[in-house]
């Protein structure tokens, strides 16, 4: 082998170590770009999807529930039709506790209320609510119901204030 074949060698295998030969194992190849992009676009899409689901369950508690159940207590109660959501909430924190127990909660006695269901002592107040069965999809349904427990479940903090002013009122 000549010195300059022993050369010219030499320099592949040093553009190959610092990435600048256009063969080199460090730099990156169009499938890596590639994958790079489609991991960037998933995580983007994925958090679009969430907030998109958390607009639509907002939307759809407003056009299927809010008819009844506002979000929070109103000044003047002598207009409520159904307890608010926020209440529910509570009272489903304080009773069933899991976010995974109070979905299932939720979905089954929207679809199927009865008395032995009923969580809220509002019940003796406004009567037992209709099935909605009719007027939302089990899809819809679940929507709202991820919504209510990601939007409207009160804080530990919020839980124990409303706790212990529930106890002063007593």
């Amino acid at each position: 082998m000549n010195v300059n074949s022993t050369t010219a060698m030499q320099q592949m295998q040093m553009r190959k170590m610092d990435g600048s030969g256009a063969n080199s194992s460090s730099c990156p190849s169009s499938f890596s770009i590639f994958k790079k992009i489609l991991i960037t676009a998933s995580l983007l899409l994925s958090v679009d999807s969430t907030l998109l689901a958390s607009s639509n369950g907002e939307e759809l508690f407003i056009q299927k529930c809010a008819i009844c159940h506002s979000m929070k207590r109103p000044q003047d109660k002598s207009t409520m039709t159904a307890p608010p959501a926020k209440g529910i909430m509570f009272h489903m924190s304080e009773d069933i506790g899991s976010d995974e127990k109070i979905l299932a909660h939720i979905k089954s006695f929207t679809l199927n209320p009865t008395k032995d269901k009923a969580i809220c002592r509002s019940v003796r107040r406004f009567g037992l609510m209709p099935s909605q069965k009719e007027n939302i999809t089990p899809e819809e349904l679940n929507t709202v119901a991820h919504w209510m427990i990601d939007n409207l479940k009160m804080t530990p903090q919020e839980y124990e204030r409303r706790k212990n002013r529930g106890r002063a009122n007593r």
